[in-house]
């Protein structure tokens, strides 16, 4: 929120002085709700300390923690009734006064910096806790319980609250009293700077704009819409008179319909930057993982050599004394027999050093067998994970976010927002598929999701029914359904499928795709595999070229 949206907003929720606060909740690590009863109706007051702070009114609801973190358990113990809403100082803060069992204390919603942050003081602005401590810093801003709350140091510009500037003889062109008006002016946006000097662009006078904006603001004559201002669209909350027309319900309304959550706590650009994030970490981990686990295995694959060495000692026991550092002995195992040098323990006797290389070379041979299986397993993730990245790329709705967060969440690749028991984090209801249908009229089901793929393929699909998989890339699972196995499906039909199968898959830009097409029934999943992970017993390719169909969305309950 910029300078102006937030006087508008405090503008907007004055009117909830007074009002009792029912139930504060905590959906996310950086979102704060607060229920807020007036007399007549209740509301929600949204406080989001993520990227883009704001706050403002929402309708919309929210997944609730199974238990509140400690700062919301705090705000609940301490805070009954909002006295009401003022500016603090002249940085981008919110300060709510507010009452409660214990007293009055001081709620600070700071909106500015990278991400927001929210401050609980007394009523002598002793800071009780903060939802983010700050450790380091300048004296004055390190937030922590018991010291005392400062603010910012104050912009050294001019308030338009306290007098009305002149504009100076060099802010001739609409440029330069743009950029007057966002270097010297409080309270002031680029926005409302961008749409002030495109009046003056248009032939009115700087002073008459200014004039006017000033004696609008002084009556809080808000009229928030989204306009074009600075080559894109934004929220200007003090637009031009021919823009009046277009006035919104409210600021929070605005501010409301730009966050469409995928999961009812976060808006879908967070929770794309969260899903990311998260499987590029892992992604880098694994990888880490594939190279300790490769420079591990030559060295355990040098078991053959270790007990050819225990051997050549006990071939030539009589040249060996105890004490000894290292041995030279005849390597019968060279073509042609030449000398080697084996190093010795020479606290052991020759018996004992013969046998400490036969234990090792079986310690290696062992080991080895355990580093094969972490290898197969850090590959098989890997594969999933390209699987999820995949179907990440291509989710087109919210949904479809929830879908794949849900399903990291339950791999513990997503830590939950707050702790919540196992029930609560495992995903839940169906998954959605997509439908088509061939040219012969056989239906086509494929997954949305790695989960989606997994139902698709051990609950819904019967045994008779074609299975299609693009071969050795990540992509979906697909279906083509048919009665009995008595029925023939027309090779061009399964090709279709293939082709389908093709275009949902990473192959879907190649020109030709080999896609394996079996029956279900030679499908297995190995039990311990991830969502979406199974192994094919009999197949055959198909070659196709890949077909980028716009399906139905369907579930499980339909079919």
């Amino acid at each position: 929120m910029d300078d102006l949206q937030i006087e508008a907003m405090l503008h907007e929720l004055s009117p909830l002085a007074g009002c009792a606060v029912g139930k504060i909740h905590q959906p996310a690590d950086d979102l704060v709700v607060m229920r807020l009863w007036t007399g007549g109706r209740n509301l929600r007051l949204l406080l989001a300390l993520g990227q883009n702070p704001k706050l403002h009114l929402s309708e919309r609801t929210f997944a609730n923690p199974f238990h509140p973190p400690g700062f919301c358990r705090l705000l609940r113990a301490r805070i009954a009734r909002i006295q009401g809403f003022a500016r603090a100082g002249r940085e981008r803060i919110v300060r709510i006064d507010c009452a409660g069992p214990k007293g009055d204390v001081r709620l600070y919603c700071e909106l500015f910096g990278p991400v927001g942050n929210l401050v609980l003081a007394d009523a002598e602005d002793r800071i009780i806790d903060a939802l983010k401590r700050q450790r380091k810093g300048t004296e004055n801003r390190l937030l922590l319980p018991g010291r005392p709350y400062h603010l910012p140091n104050a912009r050294q510009m001019i308030s338009l609250f306290e007098r009305l500037p002149e504009i100076p003889a060099s802010c001739r062109d609409a440029d330069s009293f743009r950029n007057w008006l966002t270097t010297t002016l409080w309270p002031m946006s680029g926005a409302q700077a961008a749409v002030m000097a495109a009046e003056v662009e248009a032939g009115q006078t700087a002073q008459e704009v200014l004039e006017t904006f000033r004696r609008q603001l002084l009556a809080g004559q808000f009229h928030p819409v989204r306009m074009m201002a600075d080559g894109r669209e934004r929220i200007v909350v003090l637009p031009p008179a021919a823009k009046r027309d277009k006035k919104a319900r409210s600021l929070s309304h605005l501010l409301d319909e730009k966050s469409s959550p995928p999961n009812g706590t976060e808006p879908v650009e967070d929770a794309r930057r969260e899903i990311d994030r998260a499987l590029r970490k892992q992604e880098k981990k694994l990888r880490r993982r594939l190279v300790r686990i490769e420079a591990e295995k030559i060295q355990k694959e040098g078991h053959v050599l270790v007990r050819q060495q225990g051997e050549l000692l006990l071939a030539q026991l009589h040249r060996v004394k105890k004490g000894m550092t290292s041995v030279r002995l005849t390597d019968y195992y060279r073509q042609p027999p030449g000398p080697v040098a084996i190093p010795l323990d020479p606290s052991l006797t020759p018996q004992q050093n013969a046998e400490k290389y036969f234990r090792l070379a079986r310690k290696y041979q062992l080991s080895l067998e355990h580093i094969e299986r972490r290898q197969r397993e850090t590959l098989d993730e890997l594969d999933w994970l390209e699987e999820i990245r995949l179907y990440f790329e291509q989710a087109a709705t919210p949904a479809d976010l929830t879908e794949i967060r849900a399903e990291l969440l339950a791999a513990g690749l997503l830590a939950a927002s707050c702790r919540e028991p196992a029930s609560r984090r495992r995903p839940t209801g169906t998954p959605a598929l997509n439908r088509a249908k061939t040219p012969s009229g056989f239906t086509l089901l494929w997954g949305r999701s790695s989960r989606g793929n997994d139902a698709l393929t051990t609950r819904i699909a019967a045994p008779h029914d074609f299975w299609f998989h693009a071969k050795g890339v990540p992509g979906c699972h697909l279906v083509l359904r048919r009665d009995s196995r008595d029925i023939d499906v027309p090779k061009a039909d399964l090709e279709y499928a293939a082709a389908v199968a093709a275009g949902w898959s990473r192959a879907r830009d190649e020109k030709s795709v080999e896609v394996m097409c079996a029956l279900t029934r030679d499908i297995g999943k190995t039990k311990g595999a991830r969502p979406g992970q199974v192994t094919v017993r009999r197949f055959r390719t198909l070659r196709v070229s890949p077909l980028r169909l716009q399906p139905e969305a369907t579930t499980l309950e339909n079919d």
